[in-house]
């Protein structure tokens, strides 16, 4: 097995999610003698804790103001809050490269065989591209940067900024993009060039589960924190059609950590006269109950990366429907594991998930065809043998 002795890692994330999961599981799987992992302070630590449990890894915090520390205060405010909008995009850029100067000092004495940035998109947290400056200045060795989501395209007024950083990125790092359609992005509407290597991210597999049928309802289940992105809400206007149209039992459950939109949420579901199908769950470290109780798991969501709750509920037997935003479409083949609808469309969703309510056989059908296509491409160890080799080949 290929084995490098020190590792440095550097993430900034503020919600506890899918980029934290597989970090964790790639510390956990690293062959090496030190781990030094930098994480911004104000993190989620709700999952990046995990990390912490493997002897190698030594934890290390940052601390410096950023855009989305600024973007936070700033939606706090009710007066002015168009002069602080204006003050903090003029601030971006200087800050920008104040971050690069204290990452330089920060990790002035800070020695490794690989460095990597994980990402939770691009640009996404600018603390990642700064670090990656930093490390190729203080060292001359490329950063693997890892982005976990599609790529956002810049506003006009700051192309030829952003231009001119991209352009630095693609000398400094190997882009890794967790799946295809994150490279597009990447290639389409950013200049980090076309040389993305392209590593599906994996989760170690299970013995297919056997259902746990509670009281013969049909359980669908949806896990992801609650803000404008996951969309529960187009979810919740599905269950209207669905609670309208078909007679046999079938409850959702909700899985998530409030991000803004919960109360909402609850609001339309009472509107809409449908709490009683609907259950609402915190987050939770420890999904495998609510897999092994459900028979169907929904993805609401307007833009994704790979989700790993999608790999999560392939591992257990389960269909998906998913909306076909991101590596959705290279994680659920249409009418075989399961079914993609468009971002937006409750009725669609309402009639794929009435489909699957209304032919147990056909879920099962999906589910296990969706096993076995997560035991060829998505496991943890392909994952890992993968990640190992890009960087051998490439330190």
């Amino acid at each position: 097995m290929f084995s490098r002795k020190r590792y440095i890692v550097i993430t900034e994330n503020y919600i506890a999610g899918g980029a934290d999961k597989f970090l964790v599981s790639l510390l956990r799987n690293l062959d090496a003698d030190v781990i030094d992992l930098y994480v911004n302070e104000q993190h989620d630590f709700s999952i990046i804790r995990e990390a912490t449990q493997e002897s190698a890894v030594n934890l290390k915090s940052y601390k410096i103001p950023t855009t989305a520390n600024l973007m936070r205060w700033v939606n706090q405010k009710t007066h002015y809050r168009h002069f602080f909008v204006f003050l903090t995009a003029l601030l971006k850029y200087p800050l920008f490269v104040f971050t690069v100067g204290y990452f330089m000092l920060k990790l002035k004495n800070a020695h490794a065989d690989v460095f990597i940035i994980n990402n939770g998109g691009y640009p996404a947290g600018d603390c990642c591209r700064c670090a990656a400056i930093a490390i190729f200045i203080l060292t001359r060795k490329r950063v693997f940067h890892i982005v976990h989501s599609t790529a956002v395209e810049p506003r006009k007024a700051v192309q030829p900024i952003e231009w001119a950083i991209d352009k630095i990125q693609a000398k400094v790092c190997y882009f890794v993009a967790v799946c295809g359609a994150i490279s597009e992005s990447l290639r389409f509407k950013r200049w980090t060039g076309s040389a993305h290597r392209i590593i599906y991210n994996g989760i170690a597999p299970y013995s297919p589960i056997k259902r746990k049928c509670i009281s013969g309802v049909f359980n669908i289940l949806h896990v992801g924190y609650f803000d404008q992105n996951k969309n529960q809400s187009m979810l919740v206007r599905a269950v209207e059609i669905i609670a309208k149209e078909c007679s046999i039992p079938f409850h959702v459950t909700f899985v998530g950590k409030d991000s803004g939109t919960l109360e909402s949420v609850k609001s339309l579901a009472q509107d809409l006269n449908v709490l009683s199908y609907i259950s609402f769950v915190d987050f939770q470290n420890d999904l495998d109950y609510y897999y092994q109780t459900a028979n169907l798991l929904v993805l609401c969501s307007n833009q994704e990366g790979f989700p790993l709750v999608v790999l999560e509920a392939m591992r257990s037997c389960l269909p998906v429907v998913a909306t076909q935003v991101g590596g959705t479409e290279e994680q659920v083949t249409d009418r075989k594991t399961g079914f993609l609808v468009p971002k937006g469309s409750h009725n669609i969703l309402a009639d794929r998930i009435r489909s699957l309510i209304e032919s147990p056989s056909l879920a099962r059908q999906f589910g296990l065809s969706g096993y076995n296509q997560f035991s060829q491409k998505f496991t943890l160890d392909k994952m890992i043998s993968n990640y190992e080799s890009l960087f051998e080949s490439t330190t």
